[in-house]
């Protein structure tokens, strides 16, 4: 989820008001605009993966939370600063006891800064096993900045995840909302 503010990682403090009335539904496209961070957030989508746009304003604390959830979860920031991959075992029910939920988030820029938590409080590193995994990266924006966001997961594997992820290509964001809406 998109934020502003260093401090907007749990679910109660990252959660933002907005109206329907900014909100724009389709199967080949999301946008709302998250009023208490001041940020549009869109998406849209293919069949294994999604991009996402969100339009920042003019901040040194914009930043995306990454929730890998409670139940069970990892992450971790990759080297190259600009990924982050990991799992989730949380599930309805129905599934393996070796059930994980895998996941790739790759982003179009460096992450500026990041910090990890087990639920509330901060850990030290680059990943995490834990109870309840997330991380916050961070980034300077100018007012009207976009940050892209790729994304992908896979019941099967992170490789799985990864090679869902390349289902996007090199599009950008207009060119994949142009052929979900086609399909």
């Amino acid at each position: 989820m998109p934020v502003r503010g260093r401090d907007k990682v749990d679910e109660e403090s990252r959660q933002s008001w907005f109206s329907h009335q900014s909100e724009e539904a389709r199967p080949y496209y999301y946008s709302v605009y998250l009023a208490d961070h001041d940020i549009k957030a869109e998406i849209a989508p293919t069949e294994r993966a999604a991009i996402m746009r969100f339009t920042f304003p003019e901040s040194d604390e914009s930043g995306v939370v990454i929730d890998a959830f409670d139940r069970g979860s990892y992450i971790r920031v990759m080297h190259d600063k600009r990924t982050v991959v990991g799992y989730t075992t949380r599930n309805s029910g129905g599934v393996p006891d070796n059930f994980k939920n895998w996941f790739i988030v790759r982003f179009d820029r460096k992450i500026r800064d990041f910090q990890i938590y087990d639920g509330t409080k901060p850990v030290e590193g680059e990943q995490l096993v834990g109870e309840h995994a997330l991380v916050r990266v961070g980034f300077e924006t100018r007012r009207g900045e976009q940050v892209t966001v790729r994304a992908a997961s896979s019941f099967i594997s992170q490789m799985q995840a990864v090679q869902n992820l390349e289902e996007l290509g090199k599009d950008d964001f207009e060119t994949v909302k142009a052929k979900a809406q086609a399909r």
